[in-house]
């Protein structure tokens, strides 16, 4: 947290809630960027997240600070993170929500195309 300029709180529906330090100047989201601010009208500094995003949350915030190694972090949540279509469209929403850039989803969904014969296999098995 050395050098954080404000922090968030990230509640996984009351299951268990983390605070992440953030760096205002380094931060790429818009969404997060809005945040930054609130507690000066009175709001709160809280997200509430889908417990099922836990998991990849935080390689996500990485992103956000590291752009530059966008292939590896995609890399990284494909192999321990989203092992299924499912999994990945759950990456996919949580950084949809967390407004990540436009070089993270094609990277994304280029390592997704890679895997969609792999993952077509499972269409009608319960993992999908």
């Amino acid at each position: 947290a050395a050098g954080a300029t404000w922090t968030l709180r990230v509640d996984f529906d009351g299951d268990d809630s983390r605070e992440v330090h953030l760096h205002r100047e380094a931060c790429r989201s818009a969404f997060l960027t809005l945040l930054q601010d609130t507690d000066r009208f009175g709001g709160s500094r809280t997200v509430t997240l889908d417990p099922a995003w836990r998991s990849f949350f935080e390689p996500l915030m990485r992103i956000l600070y590291i752009p530059e190694a966008v292939d590896f972090f995609v890399e990284q949540l494909l192999v321990s993170h989203a092992r299924t279509i499912g999994q990945a469209l759950a990456v996919s929403h949580c950084a949809i929500y967390l407004d990540l850039d436009a070089p993270f989803f094609a990277a994304f969904y280029a390592a997704v195309r890679s895997r969609r014969r792999r993952w077509s296999a499972f269409i009608d098995d319960d993992r999908f």
